[in-house]
């Protein structure tokens, strides 16, 4: 995967590492080493989506 990087009047292709196999990693190892099971994980994850919600509609 390439990246398109303005600069100035040129363009510049770069190389671009996907970031979520890393990401995935890192909350797999966060989550064992916390001992907190998907189903607790995914039920956070809808508790902050609702919280950051109800944050932008005040």
């Amino acid at each position: 995967m390439l990246v398109l990087l303005p600069i100035g009047n040129l363009i510049v292709l770069a190389p671009k590492q996907p970031q979520a196999p890393q990401l995935i990693d890192r909350i797999a190892t966060i989550m064992k080493n916390e001992n907190v099971a998907l189903t607790d994980f995914l039920a956070g994850l809808e508790a902050e989506r609702e919280a950051i919600w109800r944050e932008k509609q005040s």
